[in-house]
């Protein structure tokens, strides 16, 4: 007989959830501008993945999950934040671990006033390495006027004084010796592709991303043209395999990992095993024709992800980069990043305060095209350049002044002479920063 170890009905879950309510949506097809963004609503496709030739996600990933809430989560505050409002749930995933389903920890909320007649846009937050799922991320955003859910994606589970700060966890959770569920795999690296899926911990972790976008998307609260997703370090890679699938992502901001890592510059270059598993994990082919705005973010200096893996997929997703000057790699500084909140408000149109590389420069074509809305001071526009053999942490940067104009849109570039790689960055609003793709010549 199934153990009760969380309320599946109480009146806090009531209070929070119940005007947000739970639904089924289908959406509209529109067409988009390329130049000065305008949120219009499109088709989505709600009931199942959008790439198909790689990873084996079954449809039921897509469902509407079961979950409960489990009051002895909520711990009231999160590294002095107040974090009352939002609340711990365990949600089933049907991917099975050990020949049983797997439950997964969370912590969801939702921006005062959101309700089926107010309905807000959802974030999904997914941890990095050690980490699991924090309460004050979910506020940050609920903050911000996103509904937010932030799950643990190492079959661990949350402790009292959890925070960005402060990932204490149980490394295995409650369900670990259930009759019917257990806790999912941890992080043990990227598995050989000989390694069964359901063995595998990746599997595992980009399925429960996935399952909670379903979660989230439920509410009728949460208005499902505007789900984005935003991880950190492993959370970056996990976000960025996601959103090659999952077509219901509006936006998508992985922060320092990627996909395209192998033969990379920096740590985790060679954190796949064999080439079938670079095919599988590794491609940048579901970016390719993904409908989501993706917001790659990375250090100039990253000991783990290097800039070109990073430029790599938002080339091949069509989206856009910044590249940081002294940029820590860390939970706390990749979910804090100042950038993303003005992106995810740009793309789902609550704000004109974001810079569109509209048209990067190429190898062959030294130019750009900027879309800078009238929300937006432009700084500085730079060429930001190498004469190192390769972008990783020991190349030098240099920089050469682009003389920007109020109103001007496309720049000719004369790139330094003995620059082996390149990229345009321009900083606007005093903390603001966007860069284009990186041009190896």
């Amino acid at each position: 007989m199934k153990k009760v170890l969380c309320l599946v009905i109480s009146v806090l879950l009531c209070l929070t959830f119940v005007a947000c309510g739970q639904k089924n949506n289908n959406n509209e097809d529109n067409e988009e501008q390329s130049i000065g963004y305008v949120f219009k609503e499109r088709e989505i496709k709600m009931d199942g993945k959008r790439y198909s030739d790689g990873v084996d996600f079954p449809d039921e990933l897509w469902e509407t999950p079961e979950f409960e809430y489990c009051p002895d989560l909520d711990f009231g505050t999160a590294h002095n934040v107040d974090v009352s409002s939002v609340k711990g749930i365990f949600y089933t995933s049907p991917i099975k671990y050990k020949g049983k389903q797997t439950k997964i920890a969370a912590y969801i909320g939702f921006p005062e006033g959101a309700s089926k007649d107010n309905k807000v846009p959802a974030i999904v937050l997914v941890h990095g390495g050690l980490g699991t799922a924090c309460p004050d991320w979910v506020k940050y955003w609920n903050d911000l006027g996103f509904a937010a859910i932030s799950m643990d994606t190492e079959g661990a589970e949350p402790i009292n004084g959890v925070s960005n700060y402060n990932n204490v966890h149980i490394e295995q959770n409650r369900y670990k010796e259930d009759e019917i569920y257990t806790n999912g795999p941890t992080n043990t690296g990227i598995a050989k592709s000989n390694v069964p899926l359901e063995d595998n911990w990746y599997y595992h972790a980009t399925s429960s991303v996935i399952v909670a976008t379903s979660l989230i998307s439920s509410f009728e609260c949460v208005d499902t043209q505007k789900i984005g997703i935003t991880g950190v370090s492993w959370g970056g890679m996990i976000t960025s395999v996601v959103t090659g699938y999952d077509d219901r992502l509006t936006f998508a901001v992985p922060v320092y990992g990627s996909t395209s890592l192998n033969n990379s510059c920096a740590g985790f270059a060679t954190i796949y095993q064999d080439s079938a598993s670079i095919e599988l994990w590794d491609t940048t082919k579901p970016l390719e024709n993904t409908n989501c705005k993706m917001f790659f973010v990375n250090g100039t200096r990253d000991f783990a992800f290097s800039m070109d893996a990073s430029s790599r997929c938002a080339y091949a997703s069509k989206g856009y980069a910044v590249y940081k000057k002294n940029f820590n790699h860390g939970q706390v500084e990749g979910a804090y990043e100042p950038n993303i909140p003005f992106f995810a408000k740009y793309i789902c149109g609550m704000s004109n305060e974001f810079v569109e590389i509209v048209s990067g420069p190429t190898k062959d074509d030294p130019s750009v095209t900027i879309y800078a809305p009238e929300d937006v001071i432009v700084e500085s526009v730079k060429i930001v350049y190498t004469s190192s053999f390769r972008t990783n942490k020991s190349a030098v940067w240099e920089s050469k002044r682009v003389d920007y104009e109020i109103g001007k849109t496309t720049y000719d570039l004369e790139i330094p002479e003995g620059a082996k790689y390149y990229y345009i960055d321009i900083i606007y609003n005093s903390n603001l920063q966007v860069s284009s793709c990186i041009v190896t010549l």
